[in-house]
């Protein structure tokens, strides 16, 4: 993984920040700082006039996205690094976009049964090589707090302890419309699971941080009404579902688009319904992941990080696969899951929109249904007896943190299904 990333280091430098994202985000934590508002107009003409931004000049003329259009809890993510000074704030903010989506991959990689070391490491280098890791960082976007926040949720979910329920939930809770199929998954589980502290506990804490920071910016509402207004009538610029059947289905679009939706969400419910039992929790994330990105009107290519689950579940599902399926599996993560998600970032970097990427979720959907497939048969065939050889779910309460991470067959018997 290290060698991975010291390969794409020089992807992982950032542009000037003139051309970035880090200035807007540092600048929203600043203002909140200083006691200002993101949401009025006036903040962000100052800032073009003092910085030299293309994106801080976007808003300061409306850009085609409103003011500021995230919600008023999202911009106290960076109050901290709003504390710093400009010249050193947008660095802290790189460093921690690459952090957070390296440690998002390691304790994703730690929550799962590996047979093979080797997958495991196989699963880290694809997760540090996927594009949207690379091109979220690169960019500015905070796509990588966003995958921190659901590995946080799902090691808090199979450990049993609150205190990574309620981070994640914060984290996730910051681009509402891209995860909140992932927040259901995490209530459902914890109310199957009968977790009523986690549930009550995340609840208010969620609850309370969205009332207060709505109570002191209420006009955020007119903010998030234009922006959302603009971007619908951009629809075609985006790396959706919808801006992918624009482009390839002409006047019949709306039919395209339908169908296509329907695919991805049919992928996810079989995926769902095939994978075992002890592997629906990661099951259940990478499918609302995927159903989220193909139902959405509104995503880039740097969004696609909340994909990564669902390229470590891939890995897992050819980590317990016959030797010769198991090649065909690595393949088709290789090709699939990591190629060519840098293909159309490569191709829509020369062009005005991003609509060849809207591909990149329905891929996903597919690897997904391949993947609960593969698992489901490899569940089946293991004898009763032989179960430590299963890929499993193992992260139940009562798992001691010494054994997280080995092997199937080095967990005590009273932890295999069955």
């Amino acid at each position: 993984m290290l060698a991975a990333l010291i390969a794409e280091s020089a992807l992982l430098w950032p542009p000037p920040f003139g051309l970035t994202d880090h200035l807007v985000t540092w600048y929203v934590g600043h203002t909140i700082v200083t006691g200002g508002s993101p949401y009025d107009p006036a903040v962000w003409t100052e800032a073009a006039a003092r910085y030299d931004s293309f994106h801080l000049s976007e808003l300061a003329s409306g850009g085609g996205v409103g003011v500021w259009p995230y919600p008023p809890w999202t911009g106290l993510l960076f109050v901290p690094f709003g504390l710093l000074p400009v010249e050193i704030g947008p660095w802290a903010l790189h460093v921690a976009y690459v952090a957070s989506g390296i440690a998002a991959a390691i304790l994703i990689a730690r929550e799962l049964p590996w047979r093979r070391e080797a997958s495991m490491t196989t699963a880290l280098v694809a997760l540090v090589a996927f594009e949207p890791f690379v091109v979220a960082a690169r960019w500015g976007q905070f796509s990588g707090f966003l995958l921190l926040g659901v590995a946080l949720l799902l090691a808090g979910l199979r450990s049993g302890a609150t205190a990574p329920i309620v981070a994640g939930a914060l984290l996730i809770a910051t681009k509402p419309h891209l995860t909140v199929l992932i927040g259901i998954a995490a209530a459902w589980w914890l109310v199957r699971e009968r977790r009523w502290r986690a549930l009550v506990v995340t609840t208010a804490v969620i609850g309370a941080v969205v009332a207060i920071s709505w109570a002191l910016y209420p006009d955020w509402t007119d903010a998030a009404t234009i922006g959302a207004g603009d971007r619908l009538a951009a629809l075609p610029r985006f790396a959706s579902t919808w801006a992918f059947a624009i482009l390839v289905g002409g006047r019949l679009w709306p039919a395209v688009a339908a169908a296509l939706i329907a695919c991805a969400i049919g992928c996810c419910v079989y995926a769902l319904r095939a994978s075992p039992p002890s592997l629906r929790i990661i099951a259940s994330f990478v499918a609302a992941a995927v159903a989220t990105l193909a139902i959405t009107p509104y995503s880039l290519v740097y969004d696609h990080l909340l994909l990564a689950p669902g390229l470590a579940y891939a890995v897992l599902a050819a980590d317990g696969a016959r030797a010769g399926v198991r090649i065909g599996m690595q393949l088709a993560v290789l090709v699939l899951g990591v190629i060519t998600p840098w293909i159309v970032y490569l191709v829509v970097i020369f062009r005005p929109d991003q609509a060849p990427a809207g591909a990149v979720a329905l891929v996903f959907a597919a690897l997904l249904l391949a993947s609960a497939r593969l698992l489901r048969s490899a569940h089946d065939r293991a004898p009763q007896s032989d179960e430590r050889h299963m890929p499993q779910d193992h992260g139940d309460r009562e798992r001691p943190e010494e054994q997280r991470g080995q092997p199937v067959g080095a967990l005590p018997a009273h932890e295999r299904e069955g």
